[in-house]
């Protein structure tokens, strides 16, 4: 496992305490909406607390770039 210098903490682990605070935010919000279109609400809204968490979040929810030509092609 890649090992981080002191103080930072692993990309999954940020963005997965995020998510967290996601499902908790929609499970105690009155909106009559699906979680996958709150949690884009949520992240276009700001809701993500790091920049690294908000990008694999962005991926997981479709948010994300969808311009092909920035991406390397094998």
């Amino acid at each position: 496992m890649h090992r981080l210098p002191d103080g930072q903490h692993q990309p999954g682990a940020t963005a997965l305490a995020c998510l967290l605070d996601m499902v908790a935010s929609w499970h105690g919000s009155r909106a009559q909406i699906g979680f996958h279109d709150f949690g884009q609400r949520w992240l276009i809204e700001g809701g993500a607390t790091s920049k690294v968490a908000d990008k694999l979040l962005r991926d997981l929810f479709g948010l994300s770039d969808p311009d092909p030509t920035r991406r390397k092609v094998a």
